[in-house]
């Protein structure tokens, strides 16, 4: 028993390290073989990128700007090589895109497997999920290209998590926990709005009509509220608008 049990652990360990090179050899590929500044809707979204890299004011046709400028933001790290070349300008965009959004999609990786060991779950079939999520294609490209939707996949599993603990253990502190994420992800477009608001419905089921849970529920509006006020002041316009 003590023999099959040491046994147990060593191939799980085994596992998680080719679970970690696996998605690292993933990351390397897309990042040298895909050009993000080429992707889907870049000409509209690359606005944003041009306004907090270089404070080009363009036309933003979006109400989310935590994404963007959190892309901007490390993509400033090789700002020194527009000192080389202009045309460094496009590596210096993938190489924003393409980190950032590796990082958003390990915080949802790691929130799946949470998500997936708290409903015991063992380790090998987690990670041959999280495996299988690596290369589920539209999640390879979405890790490629600048859209927000990205931060949805890393923030639901917590959300998820993070309400089924709290259902388990009834302790108020995971309620706080939520409250960012909740504000986060309904702020981020309209149609993600719409998916949270019923999958934080489904979880909570009749418990959605307690007095902590309420109050969950206005904390993360006045939360949401802010966001959307502080997208707002870059954008002009509201989470249900479109440019």
């Amino acid at each position: 028993m003590i023999i099959m049990k040491i046994h147990k652990k060593l191939l799980e360990k085994v596992y998680l390290l080719f679970t970690v090179f696996f998605n690292l050899y993933l990351f390397l590929i897309t990042y040298i073989q895909y050009s993000s500044h080429r992707g889907t809707d870049f000409d509209i979204y690359g606005n944003y990128l041009n306004y907090f890299i270089y404070g080009i004011k363009q036309t933003l046709q979006e109400q989310t700007v935590g994404y963007f400028f959190l892309v901007s933001e490390i993509s400033k790290f090789n700002i020194n090589a527009m000192k080389i070349s202009i045309d460094y300008r496009d590596l210096i965009y993938n190489h924003g895109i393409q980190i950032t959004n590796y990082i958003l999609f390990l915080i949802g990786l790691v929130g799946i497997y949470k998500l997936l060991i708290s409903l015991e779950i063992s380790k090998f079939y987690t990670f041959t999920a999280i495996n299988l999520i690596s290369i589920f294609p539209p999640l390879v490209g979405l890790r490629m290209i600048l859209k927000p939707e990205i931060m949805a996949f890393a923030f639901l599993p917590w959300l998820i998590f993070i309400i089924l603990t709290y259902k388990q253990t009834n302790q108020k502190k995971y309620l706080i926990m939520a409250l960012p994420l909740i504000a986060i992800l309904l702020s981020l477009k309209s149609s993600i709005t719409l998916m949270i608001g019923f999958t934080i419905l489904i979880f909570f089921g009749k418990e959605a009509l307690k007095k902590d849970i309420i109050f969950l529920g206005i904390g993360s509006i006045v939360l949401m509220s802010l966001l959307i006020f502080e997208s707002f002041q870059f954008t002009n316009i509201l989470i249900w608008d479109h440019k």
